[in-house]
């Protein structure tokens, strides 16, 4: 093609010749373009009876938008004293985090799991679905961020930030993915050696004896979530009700088993306030206030607790967190 029809923030449609993609000849706009990528470009020419503008990404252009730019910055004597600077400052911030939100919920990713969905539609989506199901989609990061996110449990979700790496241009998928310290080829590789293993852990962890559920525990069986808390709205006034019933049942749990043996106990479960991580809940004696809680991150092919304990199953994370106890 000869040109390209670009988006702008404000609604409306720019035009961009082939002769004013670069400074140097190209015979068509998709040798340099590619579709949903970011520009910068100047503007030539408006149309008000078409409501368009005619734009140019050439170098030269737009080094000459700069210094008219520059050289029209009034005497500084003449700039209102009582301007707020640092206000303004934050503004711009504020419009280009926005617009990098917007740049991003307009890819698209060729993949099947792929969903145009932020965070909170992505939870909701998941929400019938079975545990370990998960869907990518496009980051509030930017363009060169990608999240995935998971169902750890009903209600429960853990939305991974993926970085991608040697990206073409911004449309483009990067060639690397990067989650944490770990390095991936390609999306199915990701998911097959990231977030599967980190699932099929928790499944490992929920058929331990000493797993405790807040929220199947028998003893409240006669007490249905959905009256207990009210409907899941996914706001965070249902996550802070939900956080302090998990705590006060998890500390009721404990206290009963200290009371009926004598001696001090604990359990596993799952975090909320990070999801796919664990929580390990302990009283020391059956007088104790209270009860000491640790937090164990949950990686692929292993269990961390604190900065040294590496862990590669349950029963190992189990008899670490004891020997911190002792």
């Amino acid at each position: 093609p000869r040109f390209a029809i670009a988006r702008l923030d404000s609604g409306l449609d720019g035009f961009i010749s082939v002769a004013n993609v670069t400074d140097y000849r190209i015979e068509a706009v998709s040798d340099e373009l590619a579709p949903g990528q970011a520009v910068v470009a100047v503007v030539k020419r408006i149309d008000f009876e078409k409501m368009s503008l005619d734009l140019s990404m050439r170098q030269s252009d737009i080094d000459e938008a700069l210094r008219r730019t520059t050289a029209s910055m009034p005497d500084p004597s003449l700039v209102d004293k009582y301007f707020d600077f640092d206000t303004e400052a934050a503004l711009r911030e504020r419009a280009k985090a926005l617009k990098q939100k917007s740049s991003a919920r307009m890819r698209t990713i060729p993949h099947p799991l792929f969903k145009p969905l932020n965070s909170r539609e992505a939870e909701q989506y998941l929400a019938s679905r079975p545990r370990g199901d998960c869907v990518i989609r496009p980051s509030s990061r930017g363009t060169d961020h990608i999240a995935i996110t998971w169902k750890v449990a009903e209600g429960l979700f853990q939305h991974i930030d993926v970085q991608e790496r040697d990206k073409p241009n911004d449309a483009a998928l990067g060639s690397t993915f990067l989650v944490g310290d770990s390095a991936y080829t390609d999306l199915d590789e990701l998911v097959a050696f990231h977030v599967d293993p980190i699932a099929r852990k928790l499944e490992e962890v929920k058929r331990n004896p000493k797993f405790y559920d807040p929220e199947t525990d028998p003893l409240y069986s006669a007490q249905p979530m959905a009256t207990v808390l009210g409907v899941n709205d996914y706001s965070d006034e249902y996550r802070s009700r939900r956080q302090d019933l998990w705590e006060s049942r998890t500390a009721r749990h404990l206290d009963t088993l200290a009371q009926s043996t004598g001696r001090g106990s604990y359990c596993i479960s799952l975090s909320l306030l990070k999801p796919g991580s664990l929580v390990l809940a302990f009283k020391p004696t059956p007088t104790y206030a209270g009860i000491m809680k640790w937090t164990a991150r949950v990686e692929p092919n292993e269990f961390k607790l604190g900065e040294k304990g590496r862990y590669p199953d349950i029963n190992g994370l189990i008899n670490g967190f004891k020997r911190m106890q002792t």
